[in-house]
């Protein structure tokens, strides 16, 4: 195992990622993304 200094893994481990609104502005999402399919519905009705 390989031991490192608490500055080595705090500037290793700390390198920020940017992630959120990544692709803000790149996707349109339709009015009724969140109504469910019927057919999906039904395939997980014992889960709702």
């Amino acid at each position: 195992m390989t031991n490192t200094n608490m500055f080595e893994a705090n500037s290793d481990l700390s390198q920020p990622v940017k992630r959120i609104g990544g692709a803000k502005g790149k996707f349109t999402i339709p009015e009724d993304f969140d109504d469910m399919d019927k057919d999906i519905e039904e395939m997980f009705a014992d889960y709702l």
